[in-house]
């Protein structure tokens, strides 16, 4: 997938009507490009870039509760990080064929065009915008009885996709800090009303039979997936 971003140019075609210069088309296609430009993604309202960026992981991590799960569960911190967890279908940790030495979950996080084989939201963003927006982010998931990390940090990758241990459940958990840099500071937006909507956006985009618990800012909000 690639953005084209429109500028003024005064060149002008032979007839004398302006027209767009082939070499002024900028590709936004990784996370340089992405924090060059972020408003290409966003708007310049920061409370919807907060809100789009947890309901990109949150409906992600509802979407692979769905495949073998019981919940997806989002906290959004007083620093400002959002913690999303869920113990459904795990992240690809094996090596992508398009891409050689990049595993199938950072290609996930880092190619714009790159998506998953589940339902997604409509307000939902690729994942790579969350990690490019992010001044960090860390991605824990579990496969075959191994627990896999892999990190971000002002959106380049800084931990390959590594083994930390062993684990018996399997639980996916993505923690990530917008860079208020690029979105604005978490101080200058009122939190509860943006909250009030994830809790929203939980209820309608889960297909199953949902409980959402937590209504105080910094809690968790619980969603339990019923039989």
């Amino acid at each position: 997938m690639s953005r084209r971003k429109h500028r003024s140019v005064k060149r002008r075609s032979q007839s004398g009507r302006p027209r767009l210069a082939a070499e002024r088309i900028e590709i936004l296609d990784d996370a340089a490009a992405i924090r060059g430009h972020p408003r290409a993604f966003t708007t310049s309202d920061p409370r919807q870039t907060y809100y789009r960026l947890a309901v990109t992981v949150l409906s992600s991590a509802l979407a692979d509760a769905e495949l073998g799960g019981t919940f997806a569960n989002l906290q959004w911190r007083s620093d400002g990080t959002f913690v999303v967890e869920n113990d459904g279908a795990s992240l690809p940790v094996g090596k992508h064929p398009q891409f050689a030495g990049c595993s199938g979950l950072e290609v996930l996080f880092s190619k714009l065009y790159a998506e998953k084989p589940t339902r997604s939201s409509p307000d939902a963003l690729p994942l790579a915008v969350v990690a490019a927006l992010s001044s960090r982010l860390r991605v824990d998931t579990s496969f075959a009885g191994g627990r896999y990390r892999t990190e971000w940090d002002d959106g380049r990758l800084s931990s390959a996709t590594h083994r930390v241990g062993s684990v018996d459940t399997y639980i996916t958990t993505v923690n990530f800090l917008p860079d208020a840099r690029l979105i604005g500071n978490i101080s200058d937006i009122d939190r509860m009303d943006i909250y009030d909507r994830i809790v929203s956006h939980a209820k309608a985009f889960a297909r199953v039979p949902a409980v959402i618990e937590g209504d105080v800012l910094g809690s968790w909000i619980r969603t339990a997936l019923q039989p």
